[in-house]
């Protein structure tokens, strides 16, 4: 270090320092040239064709050191080799510092930040300096076109995999020491790459200050932000609902959801989407009424949009003339999803903020309703101002296909409740037509499935509660299929998935259910569902275990334990012993909660119903589903 220094200021090792004494009026004796300064004068760039071969101005303007315009005066940093990683600092010859060169070594320090370890010093006149800003500021521009075009191919071949692959969504996420790019397929996410966190941020960045629209005005991966893409990508016509957010204590994610525009239902009807016999029963009865809404309802990625443009196409079907459609069709959606061939389909951006104080969605929906419709369709009801606009379209003699985000169908009519759709609305019978509730769960692959026997062989059924669950099932239902998914995969599948099945319940509301609904008694009206026979989403994922159509894990991952609502309603001592309406005792609020958090009979409550009872209580349907990253 000590000889280092001392090279730096002229003095070679062994050498006496040299002192100057001042006489009267004289001046100090010249510094003598030491061999240091000898050779670095010889080396100093005199001309343009001295300057040292390299790739890119790191310095410069867009490089990735940054140091001040008086700075870049005096210095300019090169990259000789990306491959070797090896730099060059040009340091001006009208530098002369009397010890150690701070500005030099800040330089450094700054490379050595962003990763450089090989490092080379030499010196220029200071018009070699401005020469090599000029040449790399028109190759940067070069660069930076060539980089552009080549990170939007990246976007692109990004989208057209996930297209490839049916992803549903892309996450790009970014934190201190990694970034990695996965994608929602069959409703698991699924690791895809490992990016440069450089790469992933740079990325990002282009896809939303040069891809998206609909957007603020710079990408700030700080903040909460969404944009839109409406893209072709290998023949087929997207379009993208991004969203980003930061991540703690550093990084962000971008999610992308990938809707395929212009595509269809085709040929699909609603008996191929996995409905039971009585629920496809249940769904025409409520697509046969002439108004009223039919709403379904399930979380995010459940399948509900696959659903309203099926039932709504089968309705269009129906009124199908030798010269076209006999009823006029609206379709208001935030994008559009499927093309529904005969409708008029309407985008809304509800991003998008209104001067009129109305949401995009009703204000689409006031539109639509000035267009003389017969039928309209609306995206999902959001608030109370779209609800309103419901309202008015059922009672004037419309048919209204919607959705809505809740956890069970009998839960729909508190969430309109709470979005200030009125009980006597609620208790008339010409409003709701039909509550449907849907999940999703993986189809198990017949070529690498797991039979019961060959899973129950390695497994304790005492000491494992699913297997205590499926045994009571067995025998209650006296024959099954069941089978379980191998998530290692094989050839013909994607980790033992082969597609996604509905799981639901629909429920037709009798004249009671509505009284009961306008009387804010939704508890009493979904047990008097149940005494009569109805069925819930729990007791159609049981049947499709048994039928060895998916597997008990997937099963309860989606649903919560696997016990029957009547056997639940058996072992809390509830029978239908008679008509009249009740009140509901402690026990049944303690097992259904309040008005204002109805649940599911999957997501009954006791100690004693089985399933996985951490702290003395079932992991429930809800709380399965607010765990998943839908």
């Amino acid at each position: 270090m000590l000889n280092r220094i001392l090279e730096a200021v002229g003095v070679s090792k062994g050498t006496p320092k040299q002192t100057t004494r001042k006489s009267n009026g004289s001046q100090p004796s010249p510094r003598k040239a030491t061999p240091a300064r000898t050779e670095r004068k010889r080396s100093i760039l005199q001309k343009r064709e001295e300057i040292p071969a390299h790739e890119s101005v790191l310095t410069g303007d867009g490089g990735s050191i940054v140091i001040s315009e008086e700075l870049k005066k005096h210095y300019v940093v090169l990259l000789e080799s990306r491959e070797t990683q090896k730099i060059i600092i040009v340091c001006s010859s009208d530098i002369e510092p009397q010890g150690i060169d701070n500005n030099y070594l800040y330089i450094k320090n700054l490379c050595k930040e962003e990763g450089y370890k090989i490092f080379k010093k030499v010196y220029a006149v200071p018009g070699v300096i401005g020469i090599i800003y000029e040449q790399g500021a028109e190759k940067t521009k070069a660069q930076k076109k060539e980089d552009k075009d080549s990170m939007q191919g990246k976007v692109f071949d990004l989208l057209g995999l996930a297209l490839e692959k049916g992803a549903s969504d892309v996450h790009i996420e970014v934190r201190n020491n990694s970034a990695f790019i996965r994608f929602r397929i069959n409703s698991k996410l699924t690791h895809i790459s490992d990016l440069a966190i450089k790469e992933a941020e740079q990325l990002a960045g282009l896809i939303y200050r040069v891809i998206a629209k609909e957007k603020d005005v710079t990408f700030n991966p700080r903040e909460q932000q969404s944009a839109i893409i409406d893209q072709e990508v290998k023949g087929t016509q997207v379009r993208v609902r991004l969203n980003t957010m930061p991540a703690y204590p550093g990084g962000f994610d971008m999610v992308m959801r990938v809707l395929r525009m212009g595509s269809s239902t085709g040929n699909v009807a609603i008996e191929d989407l996995g409905y039971s016999e009585e629920q496809i029963r249940n769904i025409k009865k409520m697509v046969a009424k002439p108004t009223g809404v039919i709403i379904v309802a399930g979380v995010t990625g459940s399948g509900k949009s696959t659903t309203n443009s099926v039932l709504l196409k089968e309705r269009i079907q129906g009124e199908m003339t030798p010269t076209g459609c006999g009823i006029k069709v609206i379709t208001v959606e935030d994008p559009p999803e499927y093309e529904i061939a005969h409708t008029t389909q309407v985008p809304v951006n509800s991003n998008k903020a209104l001067p009129n104080g109305l949401s995009p969605f009703a204000a689409a929906m006031k539109a639509a309703l000035r267009c003389d419709p017969d039928i309209l369709m609306v995206g999902e009801v959001r608030d109370a101002q779209s609800a309103d606009l419901l309202v008015h379209t059922v009672q004037s003699g419309h048919q209204v296909f919607t959705t809505l985000h809740a956890q069970s169908a009998f839960s729909i009519v508190p969430r309109l409740a709470g979005i200030d759709v009125p009980h006597s609305v609620l208790g008339s019978t010409d409003f709701i037509s039909g509550l449907i509730y849907q999940t999703l769960v993986p189809i198990p692959c017949n070529h690498c499935s797991i039979s019961y026997d060959e899973m129950k062989a390695n497994h304790d059924p005492s000491k494992d509660e699913l297997f205590e669950r499926l045994e009571n099932l067995i025998a209650r239902f006296k024959k099954h299929d069941i089978v379980f998914r191998n998530k290692a995969g094989c050839s013909e599948c994607s980790k033992g998935i082969v597609g996604m099945t509905v799981v639901a319940e629909t429920i037709v509301p009798t004249e009671e259910m509505v009284m009961l609904f306008g009387q804010g008694k939704t508890n009493e009206a979904l047990f008097r569902y149940r005494e009569d026979g109805g069925e819930f989403v729990v007791d159609h994922g049981i049947q499709k275990v048994l039928d060895g159509l998916v597997c008990p894990m997937d099963a309860e991952h989606r649903l919560g334990p696997l016990i029957s609502t009547k056997e639940v309603l058996e072992k809390v001592g509830i029978r239908s012993t008679n008509r009249e309406i009740k009140e509901p005792d402690q026990q049944t609020n303690e097992i259904l909660g309040s008005e204002d958090e109805i649940k599911s009979p999957s997501e009954f409550r006791s100690p004693d119903l089985g399933g996985s009872t951490r702290g003395g209580s079932v992991h429930t349907l809800s709380e399965k589903i607010n765990g998943q990253s839908d």
